[in-house]
């Protein structure tokens, strides 16, 4: 019914706000998931961009490669919609996989070397 859409940039927003600690850029998640809903797709466009540019931040000071920013999620959210509307999903794809790259990374540096053996 499209609902898990919401639920995942809920836990997103969540999951940056953890990884970048205190930075200044608090975005909470229950008020993204709101303007996602009621701004008629305005927000979705703005968030892609302010996360996606957050991540490349966390990404600098955390050594994890990554080619994409808040610029090219936008503009396969725009532009891309133009190819057979599959644009929104390649920037889904993207935002995806550049997070899962922060997340193993952050995983790595707070749990420490060697504690995912001790169990």
């Amino acid at each position: 019914c499209g609902i898990y859409y919401f639920f995942w940039v809920y836990e997103a927003t969540q999951d940056l706000n953890t990884m970048a600690g205190n930075d200044g850029k608090f975005v909470s998640p229950g008020t993204a998931v709101v303007l996602f809903l009621f701004t008629c797709g305005i927000y979705p466009l703005i968030w892609y961009y302010t996360q996606g540019n957050r991540m490349a931040y966390l990404a600098s000071q955390n050594e994890v490669r990554m080619d994409e920013n808040g610029n090219s999620y936008l503009l396969w959210y725009l532009v891309g919609a133009l190819l057979c509307g599959i644009g929104p999903l390649v920037a889904l794809y993207l935002f995806i996989a550049n997070m899962n790259k922060l997340v193993f990374e952050y995983n790595r540096r707070t749990t420490g070397p060697g504690t995912a053996n001790a169990q």
